[in-house]
């Protein structure tokens, strides 16, 4: 069984994943224009009128809409506050689904995690810490 390879670093980061055969091509990386994750998969055989997939971590699932690229693969959206991005962080075994069929099958490692981790703290940023007595708040 393959696992998530990381290319590139930062916010161009993606985590990519190809098992040998047929098995669809996947990549995820952050959309920077929106607080969610692409899910990219590269598949010439699956059917043309591809209109959803579903994404299971262990045994707890979503399905997406898909939206059929000129490449002739498909993208979904996934919210960055989705429950099956925490649930794929951590899980055992991750299978995609699409049209009937499965698509991909694997565990989930550590390049998906940077990913999805830069992307959040790119639209969450967390909240810098300030000392009262540096924001005007100390007691006189």
């Amino acid at each position: 069984m393959s696992r998530w390879q990381a290319r590139g670093e930062g916010l161009g980061a993606q985590a990519a994943w190809r098992m040998p055969g047929d098995g669809a091509g996947l990549i995820v990386q952050c959309d920077r224009g929106a607080a969610r994750m692409l899910l990219r998969i590269e598949a010439t055989a699956l059917p043309s009128g591809l209109d959803k997939a579903s994404l299971v971590a262990d045994g707890i699932g979503m399905d997406y809409p898909l939206d059929r690229r000129s490449s002739g693969g498909y993208v979904a959206r996934i919210a960055l506050d989705a429950p099956i991005l925490d649930r794929m962080l951590v899980a055992r075994s991750f299978t995609l689904y699409g049209g009937g069929r499965l698509l991909q099958t694997g565990t989930p490692g550590e390049a998906l995690g940077r990913v999805v981790r830069a992307c959040r703290d790119l639209h969450w940023p967390r909240e810098a810490s300030i000392d009262p007595s540096e924001a005007g708040l100390a007691k006189k």
